[in-house]
């Protein structure tokens, strides 16, 4: 459920959906610049951005304990002067003076004028009190807004409003029990549900695993024992799992690109079945990403993770942190 998107929904986002699409957005992004933006001030400019977003919120979302405050709040700061320098690259909009408002309000950028953005600098001190923003998140738990929300048209202070709306709810739930014991007797599976995965996910066979992997296809994997492995098919016992061993060149050369390192593949020539007693041992899961090129793909892939732990320059996989690249000279 850590990154649940597969098609982009036209309504009815969660925060979720957000969340997986920033930790996407440096891969996105970094290949839309690689190949089809022309303005190399505004690509490195967006790409700093992209990159302290990503950083920022992987602190923001530890949950582990080690997120050190001081350097969350250089991470945070880092992230709003790319804001404002990137906010000098947009088309400068003419906009209707508000009552009241001043002339620099109504001209400035929303970096400025929204207290969202500066509001981050009282995140690092609400940590240091409370503890992880991940243990305050109701994460795919969220989804049950977008089932009260629908009637929640108006905000209404009467307690018989509130009533009547959740009297509908509840009904809307009975008839979801209804739909689900008609399509269970009679075998058949409800099409409208959004299937919400968790684990990893096993491919058709290990054909299929290395032709995705030819070919540059997004492909999940998990970490167990500090290596990378794909699942395919149905072992023999039907507690165990077939996988595929990958692991990182280290003999290659590695490219960067919007603040993500990418190396070439090596896969293990046999595949091995692998005991259910190690699962428990899996430390973390993920989706290898590739570098894809205009006319062809030259095999390099990146990673995200579910623990949103990065693709370092040594390859190992690590905490994120502000690409020095990106930033050389810049502000």
């Amino acid at each position: 459920s850590w990154c649940a998107i597969r098609e982009f929904p036209r309504g009815s986002w969660v925060s979720e959906h957000y969340i997986a699409f920033c930790r996407l957005s440096p891969w996105i992004y970094g290949l839309y610049f690689k190949h089809f933006s022309s303005n190399m001030a505004a690509n490195a400019s967006a790409m700093r951005m992209l990159n302290a977003l990503d950083v920022m919120i992987a602190e923001l979302m530890n949950a582990d304990g080690s997120t050190n405050t001081n350097s969350l709040e250089t991470i945070i700061k880092v992230f709003l002067d790319a804001c404002v320098d990137f906010s000098t690259h947009l088309e400068k909009r003419k906009k209707k003076k508000k009552k009241n408002q001043t002339a620099e309000s109504a001209t400035a950028n929303s970096f400025f004028v929204k207290g969202n953005f500066i509001s981050l600098l009282n995140l690092p001190l609400q940590i240091m009190l409370f503890g992880s923003l991940l243990l305050m998140w109701d994460g795919n738990l969220e989804k049950g807004i977008q089932v009260v929300k629908p009637g929640l048209t108006k905000l209404r202070k009467t307690a018989q409003f509130l009533a009547t709306k959740l009297e509908r709810v509840r009904a809307d739930e009975y008839f979801e029990i209804i739909k689900d014991r008609w399509y269970g007797f009679f075998g058949m599976n409800d099409n409208t549900k959004l299937d919400r995965f968790h684990g990893m996910h096993r491919y058709s066979n290990e054909d299929d695993i290395i032709t995705r992997l030819r070919s540059g296809e997004p492909t999940s994997f998990f970490q167990l024992r500090g290596s990378l492995f794909i699942a395919f098919g149905k072992a023999k016992s039907r507690f165990d799992i077939n996988v595929v061993r990958v692991e990182f060149d280290v003999l290659t050369p590695n490219e960067k690109l919007c603040g993500l390192t990418y190396s070439k593949l090596l896969i293990s020539e046999k595949a091995v079945s692998l005991p259910s007693q190690s699962f428990d041992e899996i430390s973390d899961y993920g989706v290898l990403l590739p570098l894809v090129e205009k006319n062809d793909f030259g095999g390099y892939w990146t990673i995200i993770t579910d623990e949103r732990k990065g693709l370092l320059s040594t390859l190992e996989l690590g905490r994120k942190a502000i690409c020095s690249e990106l930033f050389i000279n810049c502000f």
